[in-house]
């Protein structure tokens, strides 16, 4: 259930970047970028912390593996 709810976590900060680049790419505003490692950083400093570094685990190998698909 922990691992079930880190990785919930993980997809929705990825759809979050994911949402900041599009944006970026649309506007040219790179403020999105840092206002989502702002958000990104209250995200995980939000969640108890045995789920912290789970999340931060799985949001890096999705970033990795994301990185290596696009």
């Amino acid at each position: 259930m922990l691992l079930d709810e880190a990785r919930s976590e993980s997809e929705a900060l990825v759809e979050h970047g994911k949402r900041a680049v599009a944006e970026y790419h649309e506007h040219g505003n790179s403020q999105v970028y840092q206002d989502a490692l702002i958000a990104l950083t209250a995200r995980i400093r939000a969640v108890p912390s045995e789920q912290a570094g789970l999340i931060i685990a799985d949001l890096v190998g999705m970033l990795a593996w994301g990185g290596r698909r696009g």
